[in-house]
């Protein structure tokens, strides 16, 4: 969705139509996301409200990216 929300903001002209879409797709993807988070906490229950609380919602932030452990790397030769 960030890439979306980037997409509607990075224009060289910002016309009055174009602000208007850039205000309604924005507005439209606030909305949707709080609906589909709803409908992944009714689903999956417990596992995603514990991967909510870990993740942000739009920009991941570097402090959390910085604490991550990197996945070992595969030494097998093919």
């Amino acid at each position: 969705m960030v890439g979306f929300l980037i997409a509607f903001w990075a224009a060289p002209q910002m016309s009055a139509g174009r602000l208007l879409f850039a205000v309604a797709g924005t507005g439209y993807i606030l909305i949707a996301v709080r609906f589909e988070e709803a409908d992944l906490r009714r689903e999956l229950g417990e596992p995603y409200l514990r991967y909510a609380e870990q993740v942000p919602r739009f920009i991941p932030s570097p402090r959390a990216l910085a604490g991550r452990r990197r996945a070992p790397q595969d030494s097998g030769t093919r």
